[in-house]
């Protein structure tokens, strides 16, 4: 099949130009300078030989062989360049590297680009894979900047930070540009000047459409996985409006993060998708060493027995240490600890995505709020003061449990379990293998339980135990096959079987090597974790968390190391916030924030209205420059517009001849253009030469004008939407 219509010359250049700015982009980092411009100048040769091979009498099947056959002979060239010791020796090891790279990628994208432009000349539909491979280029580029890794691509994030522009910003740019790469790859107009109105009215409401963004703001970074409820979306809705709804990473809606903050319910079989997502940056104002190795956030615990689980406690008088609310000004949240086994270390939060209540490492004691050092990356930002454990877990062998001061209540809170005699005989038993003189010792039979849990448990998110009465017990009980929140039940509750007081903690935990040699470490929603604590006198709440020495899942990778460092450098620039506005200043500022979302709106919608009103006067004139072929069809279009300007439209499926009869009142002379508007359309032979066409329309002018009403006319005039109902 031959080309069924020739595309304008403007089309073919643009074509030509795209198709070799996707090549580059497919080879710059993978191909030695020499492959990428092979690889551009093979994209030209391939789309002229792709033009020439449409018009040819040769089948699409054969052109397609021919391709392939060039691009098997760039690999085979190339192969036989890297293996010749001639041509090693002759041009050097890097000229042989150098020569091959051309030959494989010219050819390949000579071969290819032919055999693919062929295919979309003689069929429209073939250009979708055009689309598709300059689509696959974009994203192969920009798809390192997802999950929230605003360092990357290097190359463009380096550029803008050092120019002070948001990246995003610049991929916003780049994604509207290739948007219209895309339109140009589709078009298929005959006119060069059609061709330019398209991209120019494109080009003008691109940049006012990233313009508006100043008021709207940016694109969300793609959503983290919230498998512990640590992250929520606000209050529940109204109960009328309240849905449940399953979210990203095992989570559910507003109703369920709540549920999830009070009771840390056990999950199969989660997709931990979005676990790469930065969640929150945390910089250290002092090196702090943790004696684990691991660096505990908590934000929640998990107390409260309720006959099958760990939940949030209800008593007031339990997990006091807690930090329920974002703080609005500076906040105590407990007096300075007393003694060596602790330290005081500052440390700056910043969120960058909703959480349900502040997290702060190990023992907070202070927290002040701080002004967003970036409203367009973060949520807010705190200055936590904690007192952190600078001793050894070994260190704390012959401390004693609990607290004097608490009552008996409270006491037995801490040591509630499961009435299952299993757990009692278990813990005994592990306790046994300690020592004659540790098997009493709180902090001994602790580090028991952890080194039996890390020996005998598998590390699996894909843990079948939800369903089961006590999933802990069918956990501990059964395969040992679970993630963090079964491990955290299973260790507190073979230490309360040993009568000691102990709880699940629920935030964050990162390695110290993950914060590597910077003041920053940056969190992501794969380091949620659940741990149990101990209750020791004179040191407070101590993590004893198992670490499963097997493990079915793929471990986290590090943080990015240069997105760390930045965010960090972001987050230094914190300022206390000032105190809060009052009621007139917040007034005034919600009406300068209204003013500036309409300053901003603004030039879009007057490049809008400009757009609008160059149509409405393109179609207007269009008959006083137009062909004489195409005369019938503008001149009855623009006499439709002026009649559409004084209120009167053709309905859905009336005639035009039915139409024109019911404006004859009106227009009178519309009868006569309507004959000669069908007669060109159905394929009339004869048409009346070019001034009686246009004598007919400019008649229909002159009778509106002397029949409608002038505010009617005046109206429509300025109405840039009226020639939107002409048909």
């Amino acid at each position: 099949m031959r080309e069924r219509k020739a595309e304008s010359s403007l089309v073919s250049v643009l074509r030509a130009a795209v198709m070799t700015v996707t090549a580059a982009a497919l080879t710059f980092d993978l191909a030695l300078p020499a492959g990428v411009v092979a690889a551009i100048l093979g994209t030209l040769v391939g789309v002229v030989a792709g033009h020439l091979l449409a018009r040819t009498a040769l089948r699409l099947a054969v052109l397609w062989l021919l391709g392939i056959a060039v691009m098997a002979a760039g690999l085979g060239a190339a192969g036989w360049v890297t293996g010749s010791d001639g041509i090693a020796a002759s041009l050097g090891p890097l000229g042989a590297l150098a020569l091959a790279d051309a030959l494989r990628f010219g050819l390949l994208f000579a071969g290819g680009v032919a055999a693919v432009r062929a295919s979309g000349a003689r069929h429209q539909e073939a250009r979708l894979v055009e689309v598709a491979a300059v689509t696959f280029a974009l994203v192969r580029i920009l798809a390192v900047h997802r999950e929230g890794a605003i360092n990357r691509p290097l190359f463009l994030a380096d550029w803008a930070f050092s120019r002070g522009i948001d990246p995003v910003m610049v991929l916003l740019w780049i994604g509207g540009v290739g948007a219209l790469t895309l339109v140009v790859l589709l078009l298929h107009e005959r006119r060069g000047g059609r061709v330019l109105v398209h991209l120019l009215a494109l080009g003008l409401l691109a940049p006012r459409g990233l313009a508006a963004l100043r008021w709207g703001g940016p694109p969300q970074k793609p959503a983290a996985a919230d498998t512990l409820g640590l992250r929520g979306k606000g209050p529940p809705p109204p109960p009328s409006r309240q849905k449940r709804t399953t979210g990203d990473g095992g989570g559910q809606g507003q109703s369920q993060d709540r549920r999830d903050a009070e009771e840390m319910p056990f999950r199969d079989d989660f997709e931990d998708q979005g676990k790469e997502v930065p969640v929150a940056v945390v910089v250290f104002k002092d090196d702090y060493s943790p004696p684990t190795g691991l660096y505990y956030f908590r934000q929640t615990a998990f107390s409260q027995f309720n006959g099958h689980r760990l939940v949030a406690a209800t008593r007031p008088d339990a997990d006091r240490d807690l930090v329920r609310l974002f703080p609005a000004q500076e906040t105590e949240v407990a007096p300075p600890w007393q003694g060596r086994e602790r330290r005081e270390l500052a440390t700056v939060v910043a969120l960058m995505s909703d959480h349900t209540r502040p997290f702060a490492l190990d023992y907070p004691s202070r927290l002040t709020p701080l002004e967003n050092p970036d409203p367009a990356r973060f949520r807010r930002a705190y200055e936590a003061t904690s007192f952190v454990l600078a001793e050894e877990l070994r260190g704390l062998v012959g401390r004693k449990v609990g607290l004097k001061a608490w009552a008996n209540e409270v006491w037995a809170h801490y040591q509630q379990y499961p009435e299952d005699s299993r757990y009692e005989q278990l813990a005994g038993e592990i306790v046994a293998g300690l020592p004659e003189k540790y098997r009493r010792d709180p902090v001994a039979q602790a580090l028991a339980i952890k080194v039996w849990l890390d020996q005998n448990g598998i590390y699996s998110r894909r843990s079948q135990h939800a369903g089961a009465d006590d999933p802990t017990a069918d956990f501990l009980f059964g395969d040992k096959t679970g993630y963090c929140v079964h491990f955290a039940h299973a260790a507190a509750f073979l230490l309360r079987a040993r009568g000691l007081p102990a709880r699940v903690a629920a935030g964050y935990a990162a390695t110290e090597a993950a914060r590597g040699n910077g003041s920053s470490l940056l969190l992501r929603a794969g380091d949620a974790h659940a741990w149990p604590e101990l209750y020791l006198d004179g040191v407070g709440w101590v993590p004893f968390d198992p670490a499963p020495e097997r493990s079915l899942d793929q471990s986290n990778r590090p943080p990015d190391p240069g997105l760390q460092r930045m965010l960090g450098e972001m987050v230094k620039k914190s300022k206390p916030t000032p105190p809060p506005p009052g009621v007139p200043e917040a007034a005034r500022a919600g009406l300068r924030s209204l003013a500036t979302a309409l300053r901003a709106s603004l030039p879009f919608l007057l490049t809008l209205l400009l757009l609008l009103y160059a149509v409405k006067a393109y179609r207007r004139f269009a008959p006083a420059f137009a062909p004489a072929a195409a005369l019938p069809r503008l001149c009855y279009r623009a006499a439709l517009d002026v009649l559409a300007e004084a209120g009167l439209r053709r309905d859905f499926g009336e005639t035009r001849e039915a139409f024109a009869r019911r404006a004859a009142p009106l227009a009178p002379t519309l009868g006569a253009l309507t004959v000669v508007h069908s007669g060109a359309a159905l394929g009339a032979r004869a048409t009346p030469a070019a001034p009686r066409t246009l004598a007919l329309q400019q008649a229909v002018g002159a009778e509106v004008t002397a029949r409608a009403p002038w505010w009617r006319r005046l109206f429509g005039l300025l109405n840039p939407l009226s020639f939107m109902g002409s048909k």
